[in-house]
């Protein structure tokens, strides 16, 4: 009855923690995986290779002073609603809403601990990404129709080292990752703002990742290097690439042509 008791507490906590960010399959995997990053009944702190995936939509602020606030959070939360339907369909954990922007991670709070796992998730960021923004060009054709402005988003992802745990009182806390890499997807998100105008873009996404990013796609997407940025803290620039789109198959060899023979 004990353990019993027990596991009942520590997987209310890790629902409390992941209920509302994350698919029922993903929350079943964290319960399956619980050892792995669970003390107690708070998450184990640990440093853990992950992509992180922050947007922002362009102009939000201007926007949001033209419309009346009850016609505000109606827009916004289906917007930020749909935007969490995405994240949650391509299995990946959604850390928090800041007001108009997001912040997902891939590779949280089951540890990746392999190689070829930490490569899968900067592939599933970019395809994430490329889905919002799908998605997006829907939303603003139903908005446009409905006399709703149309939007475009920004969209930073960078990848590397983080310090992943809870935050908080005993009472009050949640699961937190902390470094580098946070920040510099934030920093990608707001790179250079008159660079590839996403109101110009085919999804009404730009898409901006950093070299660690761009060297664990291994070309599974079509992109083009755009400029160098100075993140805090480094001394050396972070190369940055914009991704254009999933990379074309790549055209079937045929086969040399056969000499017909006789018997």
């Amino acid at each position: 009855s004990y353990t019993s008791y027990q596991e009942r507490s520590m997987r209310g906590v890790l629902m409390k923690l992941y209920s509302r960010h994350v698919s029922k399959e993903i929350a079943e995997s964290i319960w399956a995986n619980r050892d792995s990053f669970l003390e107690g009944h708070r998450p184990l702190a640990q440093k853990l290779v992950v992509t992180v995936l922050f947007t922002d939509l362009k102009g939000f602020s201007t926007l949001a002073e033209r419309m009346e606030p009850s016609q505000l959070y109606i827009w916004l939360n289906g917007y930020l609603g749909a935007m969490a339907q995405v994240i949650q369909d391509h299995g990946r954990v959604l850390k928090q809403f800041t007001g108009d922007g997001i912040l997902a991670l891939f590779g949280v709070p089951v540890p990746h601990t392999t190689l070829a796992q930490q490569g899968n998730d900067p592939a599933a960021a970019v395809r994430c990404a490329l889905a919002m923004g799908r998605r997006l060009v829907v939303l603003s054709d139903d908005w446009q129709k409905a006399g709703l402005p149309a939007v475009s988003m920004r969209v930073g992802i960078y990848t590397g080292e983080v310090a992943a745990g809870s935050v908080g009182s005993d009472d009050r806390f949640e699961y937190a990752v902390i470094g580098h890499a946070v920040n510099t997807a934030a920093r990608l998100e707001a790179y250079d703002k008159s660079l590839a105008d996403p109101d110009l873009l085919p999804n009404r996404c730009r898409i901006l990742v950093g070299a660690p990013t761009h060297d664990l796609l291994d070309g599974k997407f079509a992109s083009r290097e755009i400029g160098l940025l100075q993140v805090k803290g480094k001394v050396n620039k972070v190369p940055v690439f914009q991704i254009l789109d999933e990379s074309p198959a790549p055209m079937p060899i045929e086969a040399e042509p056969v000499a017909a023979t006789t018997n």
